[in-house]
């Protein structure tokens, strides 16, 4: 039986030929990356009171299946209609309350290309230094009412001067518009809208005026307006990159990737790889983890500070289905990890550690180069590397991330020039 409703979200309901009773439920359902199938299973239907009930439920939700074992229907319980009534039906017809906000709650630029430099050459032809930033404005409604998005305006001011301004149409709202990733950190929107700006530094834009125009589902039209600061972030802790020798990064915070936009704690994360001392990634003959280079390899803390978070107990390459088996299922994403406060503001998340591997214990003072464990593959990283992000909170989710500048990275060979403070992808290392 298949149920056709208005946006693609289509559904469709699966019976058992033999009991008419149905056995698995398919929808589509909107999440960050698109529309995805989401799997509803039911089995184990027994008899309770002449009506057959399952007593075996699973969800395929993305990254954390869910499974609900039910261990008693109790029937004909006594029901207020008002139970099933919409406590705001009769605040409806009210004015609505459209505000926005941020995520992350703050904005960082960073240098494109990883250095601030001044004008260069580039076979002859000069170009001046850019800087970028990624903004989700968030929109929000008191009673989670809808509205639909008409136009919005955006002016880049550098102090009072305003530099550039930017009109976007319903078409560019429409693509850039994203729905909650609610199976991360639930947010309190209807929507939000994703920008990414590059411009010149020399601009110097310090602040965006944020203005959305919008339609109510009655046709009543109106706009909201946000100001937000734009800043350059300096690391108050002096920190290393959490590998020695030989590295490259094979994901690294370029404002178009996917991989670590699910949310805003990850907003300037790395995954670090070890290199060999031919820049090989892997061993000839190796099989399974240990035909990586990486894999095994040292950990060293970032910088002084105290351990905040430690876990030890998923295995290595574990597949995602299995995360709810274990205790503090969202932290078992990021496997065995070492969080470290630098006691400035600032936290390391390192994640995916090797099992067995993590060296210090919750309350441990560490100091900077002090070795806290091995890579591995736990959590949910496809092969092994190491994870790390700067934050401003210790915890796994819903952290502002901060931009991080090393102070031990240079170039390898035939790419060796000034220190790297900012790794991008894809650039050989070493770390000393």
């Amino acid at each position: 039986m298949r149920f056709v409703v208005p946006g693609g979200l289509d559904e469709t309901i699966y019976f058992d030929p033999g009991t008419s009773l149905p056995v698995r439920e398919v929808r589509l359902t909107r999440y960050e990356e698109g529309l995805k199938e989401l799997v509803v299973s039911y089995a184990d239907w027994r008899r309770i009171d002449d009506v057959l009930l399952p007593h075996s439920i699973r969800e395929n939700l993305l990254e954390l299946p869910l499974s609900i074992r039910i261990d008693e229907y109790r029937l004909d319980v006594p029901t207020p209609d008002t139970l099933f009534a919409n406590p705001n039906r009769s605040r409806f017809a009210e004015h609505l309350a459209v505000s926005l906000a941020t995520i992350p709650k703050n904005i960082y630029k960073e240098h494109d290309g990883g250095e601030p430099t001044g004008w260069q050459r580039n076979w002859g032809i000069p170009f001046g230094p850019t800087e970028s930033w990624l903004v989700n404005v968030v929109v929000r409604e008191r009673l989670g009412r809808q509205v639909v998005p008409v136009s919005a305006r955006v002016e880049l001011f550098a102090g009072p001067r305003s530099v550039k301004t930017v009109d976007l149409s319903q078409t560019v709202l429409t693509a850039s518009k994203k729905y909650p990733v609610a199976r991360f950190y639930p947010q309190d929107e209807i929507f939000h809208f994703r920008h990414h700006f590059t411009e010149y530094s020399e601009l110097g834009v310090d602040r965006m005026r944020y203005t959305l125009r919008y339609r109510s589902a009655t046709g009543n039209r109106d706009s909201v307006q946000l100001w937000i600061p734009v800043s350059t972030y300096q690391t108050k802790a002096k920190l290393i990159a959490p590998i020695k020798g030989n590295l490259i990064a094979t994901t690294g915070h370029e404002f178009y990737e996917l991989g670590h936009k699910y949310e805003w704690s990850q907003q300037f994360s790395w995954d670090f790889i070890g290199l060999g001392d031919n820049l090989e990634v892997e061993k000839p003959g190796g099989t399974g983890n240990e035909r990586w280079v990486t894999y095994g390899r040292e950990l060293v803390a970032p910088g002084d500070g105290m351990v905040v978070y430690t876990r030890n107990d998923v295995p290595d390459m574990m597949p995602p289905s299995q995360y709810l088996k274990l205790k503090d299922p969202q932290w078992a994403i990021g496997g065995n990890s070492v969080i470290i406060d630098h006691g400035t503001g600032e936290v390391s998340c390192l994640f995916h550690m090797k099992q067995g591997s993590v060296r210090v214990r919750l309350g441990d003072r560490v100091t900077q180069g002090q070795v806290i464990g091995l890579i591995g593959s736990s959590g949910a990283p496809g092969s092994p590397h190491v994870h790390y992000q700067l934050q401003a909170e210790p915890k796994v989710f819903g952290a502002d991330g901060l931009p991080v500048q090393f102070t031990n990275l240079s170039r390898i060979r035939w790419l060796e020039g000034p220190p790297v403070v900012t790794p991008i992808r894809g650039e050989y290392l070493v770390a000393k």
